[in-house]
């Protein structure tokens, strides 16, 4: 149950942001943190977290609630003990903030407020005897602070409207489809609620089919999400692991091309020595012509094949330096390529690094799949086939809502027939006729 409360506190549909204390400011993190915590516990009656909502006055700004938060976080754990706010603030009308709170400090696992201790073991200690009571007092006073600090002139009071001397708040009456739907009038400043309760898992007055297939479909879209992450830190990964292969492979090949180039080099200096000995210091041709009638003699015919020798040896040269400069300019090329492989890496490495920070690990990742696969089981186990598809004729949920929630549990059955309903009901018109004009 206290890895669904983290989930419901922290979902993206709801939580503006947070600020914890000892907890992880990243979602995911702090969910398998709950859960892990929830594990580690074996005594039955333990009293595992304390569920805090706070109410925030509408009039403050966002820099002045989180001060205000944040100061009633480090008067609740003195930094010793965990603690994570998440703010739901919504359209403005009724901004609140969700604290999960584990009185254990990280450093020895006594606790730090025993607010789970009785009344007369925390008068004992000197404490306020109502846990309660002290989390009002703290609240109040910290808040009114922050109030005094950026130059408010109203403050917040713990206290009822009867204590007040007040009269009663008007009582609520809930919106039904059949009334006006106008938008309700914005709340006075003096009923805006400051008191601070625990607030229970399951709300009380929402136990209706439709709540319970929405909230499996808004975690249902936060998986898919979720998913979408995994598939961005495995793209990230894979590509990383390619560009340091590519780096690796392409500064080999330059490696080679570099032998390949000095290999040619050493040839064209073979080349060069070798035709020392076939011409002189001047540059002509070792050997004498000494004409005779009708033939030529042996002197004569060496220097001819001096002369041909050299041609093939220039030739040879000509190629090695040409190999030589092209394997250079290859290893160039390939060293770059190398340098931009690395580039890729480093840039792959940095997106994966981000994701981590903001997402958590691929373990992080996987522990937060299954914590929202689960409540998705556990929302929709709340409900029938009968009621889903009950919802979707009388429009709690829309036709796509219900093929979804249906997929999920499997029902393809249920999904055609859904889908048949809202084939059937696009061939109407809007009186309620079908398009070929035959009254229903």
């Amino acid at each position: 149950m206290l890895a669904q409360h983290a989930v419901y506190v922290s979902r993206l549909s709801a939580s503006d942001h947070c600020i914890a204390i000892n907890f992880s400011q990243n979602t995911h993190k702090f969910r398998r943190e709950v859960a892990e915590y929830e594990q580690s516990v074996t005594r039955k009656n333990a009293r595992l977290i304390d569920k805090i909502v706070i109410n925030l006055d509408a009039r403050m700004d966002s820099e002045a609630r989180d001060e205000a938060v944040r100061s009633f976080l480090i008067s609740l754990t003195k930094g010793q003990s965990r603690a994570r706010a998440d703010f739901h603030l919504g359209d403005g009308h009724n901004p609140h903030v969700h604290i999960v709170y584990v009185d254990k400090s990280v450093h020895d696992g006594k606790k730090v407020q025993h607010l789970s201790d009785s009344p007369r073991d925390r008068a004992k200690r000197g404490l306020e005897p109502n846990g309660t009571d002290w989390l009002r007092k703290t609240w109040e006073k910290d808040c009114n602070a922050v109030l005094e600090a950026h130059g408010y002139e109203f403050r917040i009071d713990r206290r009822s409207r009867l204590e007040r001397g007040l009269e009663p708040a008007k009582e609520h009456v809930e919106w039904r489809a059949t009334e006006s739907p106008e938008k309700p009038l914005a709340q006075e400043a003096d009923d805006v609620p400051t008191s601070i309760e625990e607030e229970a898992m399951e709300r009380e007055g929402e136990h209706l089919s439709h709540v319970h297939v929405k909230d499996a479909l808004e975690y249902d879209l936060e998986r898919q999400y979720l998913h979408h992450v995994q598939g961005q830190a495995e793209f990230h990964e894979q590509a990383r692991l390619q560009a340091e292969a590519d780096h690796e492979r392409l500064s080999e090949l330059a490696r080679e091309h570099r032998k390949a180039a000095k290999t040619a080099e050493k040839l064209a200096d073979l080349t060069a020595e070798q035709l020392k000995d076939y011409t002189r210091p001047s540059g002509k041709l070792k050997g004498i012509e000494i004409p005779w009638v009708g033939w030529k003699s042996k002197k004569r015919v060496r220097g001819e094949e001096l002369t041909t020798e050299k041609a093939i040896y220039d030739q040879r040269m000509i190629v090695a330096r040409t190999d030589a400069d092209a394997a250079e300019y290859s290893a160039q090329v390939a060293e770059k390529r190398a340098r931009e492989a690395m580039l890729s890496a480093e840039a792959h490495q940095r997106e994966l690094e981000a994701s981590v920070q903001s997402f958590g690990d691929k373990a992080t990742l996987e522990t937060a799949d299954r914590v929202l696969q689960n409540s998705i089981e556990t929302s929709l186990s709340k409900v029938s086939l009968q009621e889903i598809y009950a919802d979707f004729e009388i429009g709690e949920i829309t036709g796509d809502e219900a093929v979804r929630a249906f997929e999920l549990l499997g029902e393809h059955a249920m999904v055609v027939a859904v889908r048949e309903r809202m084939a059937i009901e696009e061939e109407m018109d809007p009186k309620g006729a079908y398009a070929d004009g035959i009254e229903m």
